[in-house]
């Protein structure tokens, strides 16, 4: 009898010895692993701290060579400190145009005299053109709908004929204001307009506008291409296309923001004409260009005048880049 107990008592101890864990306790050592893998990466944070701590207290080298060719050692050449495109050296003879003189976006306003909505877009295209500058943002206004300027004979009207042809190369809907950007045909730029302003300019254009004594328009125009836009442009045909727009017209104005409804502003950026045709004419970057063509007759003040170049993908119409001169 008592050895049967001895055993008895001996597989009691033995089971008790080996319960198996409950839920609770899986539970626990799971949290257990959870903060040993949280507490891993303070360990790393506080070794890379106490690394920095020890290079800031090593003494640093006096001579300035070493110190230079240590720190250039094994590193690759910064590319924005090399790349000249858009600050030439001295060793570059690239002529640059005036930084407000040049804009990659090239904006087509539609708009009309008795477009009541039309206004507040031009306010906000001017308050962007003032906020990025034209070397960035370049818009012209085209009245291109009959409907909207038919005024009475002792009023000015601002609708032009090859505005409204511009607007059916486009395929502008019915109605206005519209905007169009970067493109003479129906499809606009792919790319987001915010990306538009962080693109690089196409090319440098320096030009010079004058009014000659019987009533014509000399312009001579240089292009050079920028180092880092080669592949961009290769295989393109690229026309170049003249525009004149007129500034500080006063003419009739409906507008709904203003309490007497009729408003006689003085109108900017207003399409009067194109100079090279509809389409402009083929064009080689990096030649010299000298034309002269005469002004317009619809042109009000010819010293309100800007030049408006427009640099053409030949097949598609995509505004390749754009510019403006004043006339002088």
């Amino acid at each position: 009898m008592n050895k049967s107990k001895l055993i008895l008592w001996l597989l009691a101890l033995c089971l008790f010895a080996c319960k198996p864990t409950t839920a609770q306790d899986d539970i626990i050592n799971v949290d257990d692993q959870l903060e040993t893998k949280h507490e891993e990466p303070k360990k790393e944070e506080e070794q890379t701290e106490e690394k920095k701590n020890k290079e800031k207290s090593e003494p640093k080298p006096q001579n300035k060579e070493e110190e230079t060719t240590d720190e250039t050692e094994g590193k690759k050449p910064d590319t924005k400190v090399e790349d000249n495109t858009d600050k030439p050296n001295e060793k570059q003879s690239l002529t640059l145009a005036e930084p407000a003189k040049r804009s990659p976006i090239f904006l087509l306003e539609f708009t009309g005299q008795k477009c009541l909505y039309c206004p507040s877009l031009s306010r906000l295209l001017k308050k962007k053109q003032e906020r990025y500058g034209k070397q960035k943002y370049l818009y012209v206004a085209l009245h291109s709908e009959e409907r909207f300027s038919i005024l009475p004979a002792n009023l000015i009207s601002l609708y032009s004929e090859e505005a409204n042809r511009y607007g059916k190369d486009v395929k502008k809907p019915k109605g206005l204001p519209y905007l169009h950007y970067n493109s003479l045909r129906e499809k606009p730029s792919d790319l987001p307009f915010t990306e538009m302003l962080l693109e690089p300019d196409l090319l440098d254009c320096q030009a010079n506008a004058h009014l000659l004594p019987n009533k014509k328009i000399n312009l001579e125009l240089k292009t050079i291409l920028r180092r880092d836009r080669q592949e961009f442009i290769k295989g393109k045909a690229v026309d170049i296309l003249i525009w004149i727009m007129e500034n500080d017209i006063i003419a009739y104005q409906q507008d709904s923001e203003s309490k007497a409804y009729h408003t006689y502003p003085k109108h900017q950026h207003i399409f009067r004409s194109s100079l090279n045709t509809h389409w402009g004419e083929a064009y080689q970057i990096g030649q010299p260009y000298n034309r002269t063509f005469d002004l317009p007759t619809n042109i009000l003040k010819a010293k309100n005048c800007e030049i408006v170049v427009i640099f053409l993908d030949h097949q598609s119409k995509m505004v390749l880049d754009a510019g403006c001169f004043e006339l002088k």
